[in-house]
Formats: C-alpha cells, structure tokens, sequence
C-alpha cells in the first residue's frame, strides 16, 4: 500500500501529540519551517488539561538569546 508509511509516520505523530498533551511539562517543539509545528502546539493545547488557558505560540527566529528566554521562561 502506498499510503502505509505516511499513516504509520501521522499515527506516531498523534501518539506523541497525546502524549505531551497529557504531561504538565511545558512542550517545546523545534524543526524546520512550513513543517506544522504551530498546528501540533495548537492540537496539543486543545486536548491538554490547559485548554481553557491561554495558549502562546513564539517564534523563536531572531530573537536574542535573552529575549527567548524571557519568552520561554517569563523571565
């Protein structure tokens, strides 16, 4: 079947998805651009506990190191 890699590789990404959004850990996902990163960050939200909290989505791409740490850590 042609389609059975790209389902296995999805059902993974849905377990993990689940996962993360079972954890109380905050969740930093990291890859390459156009590659849906937001959309998982914002499936995970919908899912997590956290749901009817505010949900931030930071663009890391230049920022100064002290800049993403105050973003990641509310420093």
């Amino acid at each position: 079947m042609i389609w059975s890699a790209p389902a296995k590789k999805m059902q993974l990404v849905f377990r993990k998805l689940l996962k993360a959004a079972a954890s109380a850990q905050p969740v930093l996902l990291i890859g390459e651009i156009g590659t849906g990163k937001e959309l998982v960050a914002e499936q995970i939200h919908r899912v997590s506990s956290r749901k009817d909290r505010e949900f931030r989505a930071v663009r890391c791409k230049g920022l100064s190191a002290q800049e993403l740490e105050s973003e990641l850590f509310r420093l």
